[in-house]
């Protein structure tokens, strides 16, 4: 590997001819490369959506096995980052640019800036970008980028005329610079802006521009088209049916947040409160839950069944408790308590809308370990068939749904999965508590019937029965050798 090759590369994937360069990436020994250049094959890597292979090139560096004499740089750090913000990793990706010095690089600031805004967190959002904004030279193509994101954050904040006075500019510069792409986003954010303030005959104007530049882009077309639907429903000139035709062409896409955003303005419109819970319990981010909860009529309950289609409930699975109810045969049973197939039915649970990748789901299954290409898909792989090993077992009416990378989960009729308002997902100890409850309620219990309730051995039993009560979840009372447990009072952690 040679600066030589790096640039020759570079020049290609400039020119449209990156396959070429993504046949050369898959063949070379990764642990030949020289440290000086592992960034730059790193960035390669990004701009071709090789994330994996440029997380190999930098992990000896960013994640080495002994001390480095020269540790990472901010540049090397930040560009890792940003590998595995596009791989779904946000939390370890955050955690790694929070630590970059903004004065050393800062292309961290723009990167945390992304990962807030995939997170509907757009004030932190705004915050990371105008600092980006302001250290970055204006005449960079990425402070330009930064821009259209910044005003996409306010708009979605509401801010409607700081966004204005941002967007108006900002088009004019973008042409002149022949970014007929970012024009393109740029008079969409208008539109919404406009839509936002009432101004009607603006928000129809400039989405005539925005289709202009945005018709080579299927997912910019996506987003005119279903503006234009939102607008004609503001006028009354259609139909809530006309959102169907714009989500039948974000599944084809694979663009769940338009999902998101048509149940959302179909509910605005329609006031209809069904879809309103839908919104709120099918959204794991706290911003849109809020704005939800502000904007409805009624207060949500403290439980909520997501199913699919009318017809009525056979089977429901209680996510808190992994305890599933067969209304049929009045039958229960259980997943093992919050073993990694009930951990990942919690996460995948969290929302109804978006898939996850890999990278996400490994970052949520293994809480603060590092991400490795070399064997992280695989554990997350192996969960994944547990759980639907798991499910053909039991027969239920549930698929895990793959595409274009990211996992979700598909309710077949007569399947519902009860989920608690102020939390989706669960520990081990809080399973395990409402488990006991359910079980035992208020009566004493002995180890061999924790033992069987919860499906551990003896020995791991006396264990968690130990940190159960070092965490005041339960009681112990003994009587010479016959000891027994029950709940503590509610007063105490459950």
């Amino acid at each position: 590997m040679t600066k030589k090759k790096i640039e020759e590369w570079q020049t290609l994937i400039r020119t449209g001819r990156g396959q070429k360069v993504a046949k050369e990436i898959n063949k070379i020994n990764f642990s030949k490369i020289p440290r000086d250049l592992r960034v730059e094959v790193a960035n390669c890597c990004h701009r071709l959506n090789l994330n994996n292979k440029g997380v190999l090139a930098l992990r000896p560096i960013i994640r080495p096995k002994t001390d480095l004499k020269i540790p990472a740089t901010a540049h090397e750090r930040s560009e890792y980052g940003l590998l595995l913000l596009r791989l779904g990793a946000y939390e370890e990706a955050q955690r790694l640019l929070e630590n970059i010095d903004e004065e050393e690089n800062h292309s961290a600031l723009l990167y945390l800036g992304f990962i807030s805004m995939s997170q509907w967190e757009y004030s932190n959002a705004s915050r990371f970008l105008r600092k980006y904004i302001r250290r970055e030279s204006a005449k960079n193509y990425m402070a330009l980028v930064a821009k259209v994101n910044l005003a996409a954050a306010l708009v979605n904040l509401q801010k409607y005329e700081e966004a204005v006075k941002l967007l108006v500019p900002l088009v004019d510069r973008l042409l002149k610079k022949n970014h007929h792409l970012l024009a393109g986003n740029c008079y969409e954010l208008l539109a919404q802006n406009w839509i936002g303030l009432g101004d009607y005959k603006r928000a129809e104007e400039s989405l005539d521009l925005s289709g202009k530049f945005l018709k080579g882009s299927q997912i910019g077309s996506l987003f005119v088209d279903k503006w234009r639907t939102v607008l004609s429903l503001r006028t009354k000139k259609t139909s809530k049916g006309a959102l169907n035709i714009i989500r039948e062409k974000a599944f084809i896409l694979d663009h769940w947040e338009t999902l998101r955003d048509c149940d959302y303005h179909e509910w605005v419109f329609e006031k209809n409160e069904e879809l309103a819970q839908k919104l709120f319990f099918g959204t794991p981010f706290k911003s849109f839950r809020q704005r939800v909860q502000s904007e409805s009529l009624i207060e949500f309950p403290e439980k909520y069944i997501w199913k699919s289609g009318n017809k009525s409930l056979e089977k429901v699975i209680q996510l808190k408790t992994g305890r599933i109810s067969d209304n049929k045969d009045y039958t229960e049973y259980y997943f093992k308590s919050a073993q990694q197939p009930h951990h990942l039915l919690m996460i995948l649970s969290a929302d109804f809308y978006r898939g996850l990748s890999i990278g996400t789901l490994f970052s949520k299954l293994f809480t603060g370990e590092f991400y490795n290409p070399s064997s992280s898909p695989d554990r997350v792989h192996k969960v994944l068939n547990r759980l639907t090993k798991f499910i053909d077992q039991k027969n239920l009416p549930l698929k895990l749904q793959l595409k274009n990378g990211n996992y979700r989960l598909a309710l077949g009729e007569g399947l519902g999965i009860e989920l608690e308002k102020s939390q989706r997902s669960y520990t081990r100890s809080e399973v395990i508590t409402a488990r006991l409850a359910d079980e035992f309620e208020k009566n004493y219990f002995k180890v061999d019937q924790y033992s069987e309730c919860i499906q551990v051995s003896k020995s791991m039993a006396y264990k968690e029965l130990s940190q159960l009560l070092s965490e005041k979840r339960l009681v112990k009372e003994a009587r010479g050798k016959d000891v027994r447990y029950k709940l503590a009072k509610k007063s105490n952690k459950q």
